[in-house]
């Protein structure tokens, strides 16, 4: 496997419960959500709710040409590029994080569009994802295994 195989492979260990918006960061049961096939393991316990429901790749699939475009700029020693990348990536993820927070509030498709559209700027998003959960973006973070990464992204850890 190449390096940079390996690089992406590292995706494929988290995954996200559709129910309470949980992302699972365990190689047990991402081992065996990878194994589940079309159940997408409606057999396994989220470990936050308990529910045996449906559950999902985190990050989405449309954000791994933004991984693999990141780990190929990193292999050609691209810093800049790298980090405009990671950036992008983060907003896209923090407001793809956001929509999902708002869909689980069962808030109508036009409302969520109309809140993700006005929050440009990610500290005001950051301060409304707070809102709705309780817990800065720093704190979800350390949840799924960023204890030492978080504060590289542009946030405000209050």
């Amino acid at each position: 496997m190449s390096e940079q195989n390996k690089l992406l492979a590292q995706l494929d260990r988290y995954w996200e419960c559709l129910r309470c918006g949980r992302v699972i960061d365990d190689p047990a049961t991402a081992k065996d959500l990878g194994k589940a096939g079309l159940g997408w393991g409606e057999m396994i316990s989220c470990p936050k709710c308990g529910e045996r429901g449906s559950k999902e790749r985190f990050p989405d699939a449309r954000f791994r040409p933004l991984f693999e475009m990141l780990v190929e700029c990193f292999q050609l020693k691209r810093e800049i590029l790298v980090l405009i990348l990671a950036q992008t990536t983060f907003e896209a993820m923090l407001r793809d994080l956001m929509a999902g927070l708002l869909y689980r509030r069962e808030c109508h498709d036009d409302i969520t569009f109309a809140i993700t559209n006005t929050l440009r700027d990610t500290s005001t998003t950051e301060r409304f994802i707070k809102e709705l959960t309780g817990e800065t973006v720093h704190g979800l973070f350390k949840e799924v295994g960023f204890k030492d990464n978080s504060s590289n992204f542009q946030t405000n850890p209050q």
